[in-house]
């Protein structure tokens, strides 16, 4: 089939900020990781400027880690740093929580899927994106920090 004028696919090849910030507040422990993020503004902004174009995007601000993400998010605001355990572990935990959740109906914090696809280290590239859509990524920093600024916000 062809694509119409106008008609866009933007692919999200990343985790929202928003998730992965509550994920690091809510786990006590983390892997060696390598994961794709995109920030929910970042995301509008891209679909804005390709709501006129023809043709394929990926959207993704930047490769980053949990690690690097608690570090920065530790320089924000007031939070603790996660240990790292060994992804043998984490996997083994995340088997332990699903069952779990089937049992007592309660969502884990963590399954084997998102295991997998934080440790994978796929990168997609968004260079095409930046360069016809005149899109420009946020920073991690930036990101947390709007993430964290949109929170006060909602709560006031």
């Amino acid at each position: 089939a062809s694509q119409s004028q106008g008609s866009v696919l933007l692919t999200v090849l990343a985790v929202g900020f928003a998730g992965i910030v509550t994920l690091i507040k809510s786990l006590p422990v983390i892997v060696e990781s390598r994961l794709p993020v995109v920030h929910a503004d970042s995301l509008a902004t891209a679909i804005i400027n390709s709501l006129d174009k023809v043709g394929a995007y990926i959207a993704s601000d930047q490769m980053t880690s949990l690690k690097e993400m608690a570090l920065t998010l530790r320089t924000c605001t007031r939070s603790y740093l996660p240990l790292t355990i060994p992804l043998w572990m984490a996997r083994s935990s995340a088997a332990v929580l699903e069952f779990l959740a089937q049992l007592t109906r309660i969502k884990p914090i963590m399954s084997q899927v998102q295991i997998e696809f934080i440790t994978k280290g796929l990168e997609p590239k968004s260079d095409q994106t930046q360069a016809e859509l005149l899109w420009k990524p946020l920073s991690l920093s930036e990101g947390i920090q709007k993430y964290l600024k949109d929170r006060v916000e909602l709560l006031e």
